[in-house]
């Protein structure tokens, strides 16, 4: 699909941006103490924020060299959430975490691009469009940053 710059297509990016600063807030920010990284993860921590770094985490272990994470879709259940996530521009990770006890561990899939799309809508197709625009983006630029590092040395 052919992205035009129209209202809707601004108005999906500036959810998804969202969406994706929001899961990596604070994500590589390092705080030593102890007991200051106690408190982040159990004191102060909201249930949502707690399920934040869980799919982070699931992610990461999943996709090691993952350089984004755009969210395409979310399911509440009755007792889990079940989401999608476009996390480079050939997979999506299906990602189901129990609403109820964050000790039951994370139930992960992945889906090939190609099947995930087959399963949309026109305004999913939308929706895909612009994430995987913003993802092309996020990988080009980890790439030049990558470079300038290599060029630092």
């Amino acid at each position: 699909m052919r992205l035009i710059g129209s209202r809707r297509e601004v108005k999906l990016r500036e959810e998804l941006v969202a969406g994706h600063q929001h899961l990596f807030a604070n994500a590589d920010k390092k705080d030593k103490s102890i007991r200051s990284l106690f408190k982040k993860l159990f004191v102060n921590m909201s249930k949502e924020q707690k399920e934040d770094k869980r799919i982070l985490s699931c992610l990461r272990s999943n996709y090691p060299n993952m350089v984004t994470a755009y969210c395409l879709h979310w399911i509440p259940e009755q007792g889990e959430d079940i989401y999608f996530y476009l996390v480079d521009l050939d997979n999506v990770a299906v990602i189901e975490i129990d609403r109820l006890d964050d000790r039951v561990e994370i139930i992960f899939e992945n889906m090939t691009l190609r099947a995930y799309r087959k399963e949309l809508s026109k305004s999913g197709r939308l929706l895909l469009a612009v994430a995987l625009d913003l993802a092309q983006k996020d990988i080009d630029n980890n790439k030049h940053v990558q470079c300038i590092e290599h060029m630092q040395k």
